[in-house]
């Protein structure tokens, strides 16, 4: 093993500093190809993240990132959950605006490549928005004291 330039010795699959005796994996990066799977001849090299991209569209900035915003706006929604703790209305309403931004983004954006994806991915939002949809209607029923509770039981069979 070859010391680092901060004189430690490298443990792991990949030091950077080491050179690769084959002339396409040279440095950094081609030790990462290398250790990430696949690099016979002819075939594109796959790294480890390639599961947050594969199955995209690179069109656009919001194709490409598409997987981000998901993430993102799972964040936020659990953000606000936590912040608005207390004022559910408020909280389920921004839910709703997040939730429905992203169904139009799918709609118009299409960041998947195949169709059946797609369509799940779509299918799965307007699932989740209905079911938000749902328990915003029941946080108004219950804040605003109306409906009996048929109606709120039909609501809850919808969600």
């Amino acid at each position: 093993m070859k010391p680092t330039i901060y004189g430690r010795k490298s443990f792991g699959k990949i030091n950077p500093f080491e050179e690769v005796g084959d002339e396409n994996f040279k440095g950094f990066f081609g030790k990462i190809k290398r250790a990430s799977g696949d690099f016979s001849e002819g075939v594109k090299v796959s790294s480890r993240f390639s599961c947050l991209y594969n199955d995209l569209e690179h069109n656009n900035l919001g194709q490409s990132y598409f997987i981000m915003f998901d993430i993102t706006r799972q964040m936020c929604i659990g953000f606000m959950i936590v912040f608005f703790f207390n004022l559910p209305i408020v909280a389920l309403g921004v839910i709703n605006f997040i939730n429905f931004e992203m169904l139009i983004f799918l709609v118009f954006i299409r960041p998947l490549k195949e169709k059946i994806n797609l369509i799940h991915t779509g299918v799965n939002e307007f699932c989740v928005n209905v079911s938000c949809w749902s328990a915003f209607s029941l946080a108004l029923m219950q804040t605003l004291e109306m409906g009996d509770a048929d109606l709120k039981m039909n609501v809850g069979w919808l969600m």
